[in-house]
């Protein structure tokens, strides 16, 4: 778990590979499945327990409910319809898979009334959380969104008035570039004298005394710039890192 929550960070650019069923399985179950069959309790705790989130998934070939007592899903419109859960963003129509998280207010008495959907919002929270953390910990893609074209969602999904989409996750495994896990690239600015010809051997001692023990250096010099562009590899951490030199 520490780790998971130590590498938890948003990416956008997903690797357009269809996540495996058996991937899509575990982050479904993650999501807010059931994890205690004898009580019908979920993975996510809920206000009062009225387990008032409801997971559905987008996928290219259609849209479908997640009935987590049965852990399977239920068609509920055919085609793509990526471009809803998207609002106008475009990265997210290429995620291989979304998942839109729909608060059913409906289940807390008044679905108008303001701490009904105060509940709803902090169980979809919880819910998303729970996404983000299964993503890290199994190496996968995604990023927790508001942003969304709600009626249009509304009419795909058919959902009542007291169905309240209040998040979506696109999800996918990462886009690899070069070798390097594009949600794993960073960038930051480090002082050093490139006069000398060791400077490569002076900032390798560098990384080893005050970031990682071990790492694989690549190198990029620009002279119109005068930037070195190092990239490390941290083999414990198992992160990319891209440094500039000036």
């Amino acid at each position: 778990v520490m780790k998971a929550l130590s590498e938890r960070h948003s990416t956008r650019e997903y690797a357009s590979k269809s996540l495996s069923l058996s991937d899509l399985s575990d982050l479904l179950w993650a999501a807010n499945g059931i994890n205690r069959k004898e009580s019908g309790m979920r993975t996510a705790p809920s206000a009062l327990n009225k387990q008032d989130v409801d997971v559905y998934v987008v996928l290219p070939e259609g849209s479908y409910l997640y009935d987590a007592k049965n852990h399977q899903l239920t068609l509920v419109a055919e085609g793509d319809h990526r471009g809803a859960v998207a609002g106008g963003q475009a990265f997210v129509k290429t995620a291989p898979v979304s998942l839109v998280l729909i608060s059913d207010l409906s289940r807390f008495g008044d679905a108008k009334s303001a701490r009904s959907q105060l509940m709803g919002a902090m169980d979809s929270g919880i819910v998303s959380q729970n996404i983000s953390i299964f993503c890290s910990a199994a190496n996968m893609a995604t990023v927790p969104r508001a942003s969304m074209d709600n009626e249009q969602l509304k009419k795909v999904l058919k959902l009542k008035d007291s169905q309240m989409p209040m998040m979506n996750h696109p999800v996918g495994y990462f886009k690899k570039s070069d070798g390097i896990p594009q949600g794993y690239r960073h960038s930051f600015p480090i002082i050093a004298l490139l006069s000398r010809p060791d400077s490569v051997t002076i900032f390798s001692s560098l990384l080893q005394e005050k970031f990682i023990n071990r790492f694989f250096v690549s190198c990029l010099v620009s002279s119109s710039t005068e930037k070195l562009w190092i990239s490390f590899h941290g083999n414990e951490y198992k992160q990319w890192n891209t440094c500039c030199i000036k």
